[in-house]
C-alpha cells in the first residue's frame, strides 16, 4: 500500500500535466481561432487592399492606357494632316499611264504657216485659250496673244474674243484660287483639207473661212477641275493677193444652229450682212 500514494501522486501530476496541455491547446485554438476571425476581417480587408492594389495596378495599367490615350491623339492625329488642306490641294491619283494635262501654250507665230488658212485659224484660237492665272493678270493677256494673226486689235467688234474674255473673267478668281489654267481637250478644223478642197469650202485666192471646234477644261494645279466648255468658231481670213499671208478679219461663235443653217461662205463682209439678225 505504501507504493500506492506515490503512484497516485504520479497519476495526479500526469493528469494535471495533461489537463494543462489540453487547456493550453484549447487556449491556442481559441486564441488563433478568434485571431483568425479577427485576422479574417483584416484578411478580408487585406484581399480588398490587395484588390485595391490590383485596382491600383489596374489603375496603373489604366494609367498606362491613359498615357496611351494621351499618345493616341498623336497616333490618331497622324492621319489628320492627310485629310486637311494638304490632301485637299493634292491632285487626285490618275490611272496608270495617264498624266494630268498641262496649260495650253500659245503657238510661236514664227512656226505657223501664214499661207495656210487652217493653221492660222487653229493658231489664233489656241492662243485665245492659253489662259493661265499663274502667268496672266487676266484673260485679256491671252487675247492679246491672238493679235499676231488678226487684221485689227482683239477688242474689235469683228471678233468675239471680248465676249470670251468677259466670260472667263467672271470665273477668273475661282480659277486663281486653284492656280488654274485652260487646258484644250480638242481643237480641230471641222472640215479638214483632206476631205474638202478649198474651192468646195468656198475659199478664193483672197478669202477663206474655217470652222473650228474647241473643247477645253479649266484645271487647277491643286487637282481642281472646272466645267468642260465647248465652242464652235467661224474664222474668216483675207489677204491682198495669193502671195500675201492670211490675216483674220472676223472670228464669230454662231448664234444659230449650224446643223439647220448653211455654213457661211465667201467674204466675211458678205457673210456678216447675210446673217446679221438686223438684215433678215
Amino acid at each position: 500500500m505504501p507504493d500506492e500514494a506515490p503512484q497516485r501522486e504520479k497519476f495526479t501530476v500526469a493528469q494535471l500535466v495533461l489537463a494543462a496541455a489540453a487547456l493550453a491547446v484549447v487556449g491556442l485554438v481559441l486564441i488563433f481561432g478568434f485571431g483568425g476571425d479577427d485576422s479574417d476581417e483584416p484578411g478580408t480587408s487585406q484581399p480588398s487592399s490587395q484588390a485595391d492594389g490590383d485596382d491600383a495596378d489596374g489603375a496603373d495599367d489604366d494609367g498606362g492606357d491613359g498615357d496611351d490615350a494621351n499618345s493616341a491623339p498623336d497616333v490618331t492625329s497622324s492621319p489628320e494632316p492627310s485629310t486637311t488642306a494638304d490632301d485637299e490641294t493634292s491632285p487626285p491619283p490618275l490611272p496608270p499611264g495617264m498624266e494630268r494635262p498641262g496649260p495650253t501654250e500659245a503657238p510661236d507665230p514664227a512656226t505657223v504657216d501664214h499661207q495656210s488658212p487652217s493653221q492660222i485659224a487653229l493658231a489664233a484660237l489656241t492662243a485665245a485659250y492659253s489662259m493661265d492665272t499663274t502667268t496672266d493678270e487676266s484673260p485679256a493677256d491671252a487675247m492679246q496673244r491672238v493679235e499676231p494673226w488678226l487684221a485689227d486689235t482683239w477688242k474689235s467688234r469683228e471678233y468675239d474674243l471680248k465676249d470670251l474674255e468677259d466670260e472667263v473673267e467672271d470665273d477668273w478668281n475661282d480659277w486663281a484660287d486653284h492656280d488654274g489654267y485652260a487646258s484644250i481637250n480638242v481643237i480641230q478644223d471641222v472640215i479638214s483639207n483632206d476631205a474638202v478642197s478649198p474651192q468646195e469650202r468656198g475659199d478664193t485666192e483672197t478669202t477663206a473661212m474655217r470652222k473650228i471646234a474647241v473643247s477645253f477644261t479649266p484645271l487647277g494645279r491643286d487637282g481642281w477641275n472646272g466645267q468642260l466648255e465647248d465652242a464652235t468658231w467661224y474664222v474668216h481670213m483675207e489677204r491682198p493677193s495669193a502671195s500675201d499671208p492670211w490675216t483674220i478679219v472676223e472670228m464669230r461663235r454662231p448664234v444659230f444652229d449650224p446643223t439647220t443653217r448653211p455654213l457661211p461662205t465667201g467674204s466675211p463682209n458678205s457673210w456678216s450682212s447675210t446673217h446679221d439678225p438686223g438684215n433678215r
